[in-house]
């Protein structure tokens, strides 16, 4: 899944993706996006404003979702035409760029019917079947399959925002760093993050490249 907007991974700062501009009112009281035309969903369907609009008021008012706060202040959205999106505040946010802006959007074809069968105040994505009904994202990864253990993912390798790294992916959940270690040294696992400085020894003699990167730590 794409944002609207990515966090810069040194400084955090706001950048586009999803949305190609956006334009804060003055005083803060309400926000447009203007999203790029050229990013579909994985089954071929253009991302829309109206993904947008749905989303936010999902992350608003689903009562499992963990990110309500970010939306405490939003009055209303509006998908305008298919490439607008408005947002009324009910006041200055400072952290609606950094926190609001940057969630993953979702296909609102995908959820509406689930998501609308419930009377409001009781709507919840909680409980959907992806089984039947598998992820849909617009990101440069695909899922292909997965189960309880790990996540097998395909590359879209035209993507226009991130072209992969790699042809395919999977994730592995590990629930301890002996078994992350362990799968690196086991030759199970390609990369190995984050490896902190004490760890180095216990690495073995596998041939690797180190990376040091500089990166924010925390959001805050």
């Amino acid at each position: 899944l794409d944002p609207l907007l990515r966090p810069d991974p040194l400084t955090m700062a706001p950048t586009p993706w999803l949305a190609e501009s956006w334009e804060v009112a003055a005083g803060g009281g309400s926000i447009a996006y203007r999203l790029r035309d050229d990013i579909p969903w994985h089954d071929g369907s253009a991302v829309t404003a109206a993904d947008v609009a749905f989303s936010f008021e999902v992350y608003r008012d689903d009562p499992a979702s963990t990110v309500a706060n970010f939306f405490a202040r939003m009055r209303a959205v509006e998908a305008t035409d298919d490439r607008t999106v408005e947002v009324e505040l009910s006041g200055n946010d400072p952290t609606w760029l950094f926190n609001a802006s940057t969630v993953p959007i979702l296909q609102r074809a995908q959820y509406e019917e689930y998501w609308g069968v419930r009377p409001t105040g009781e709507r919840t994505l909680a409980g959907f079947d992806w089984r039947s009904s598998p992820p849909i994202g617009s990101g440069p990864w695909r899922i292909e399959d997965w189960n309880r253990t790990r996540v097998r993912f395909a590359a879209v390798a035209d993507h226009p925002l991130a072209a992969p790294w790699f042809d395919s992916l999977e994730v592995v959940w590990a629930t301890s760093r002996g078994e992350r270690l362990d799968a690196w040294r086991g030759g199970n696992a390609d990369m190995l993050w984050p490896v902190r400085s004490d760890e180095l020894d216990r690495l073995g003699d596998r041939p690797a490249r180190l990376y040091a990167a500089d990166a924010a730590s925390v959001m805050f």
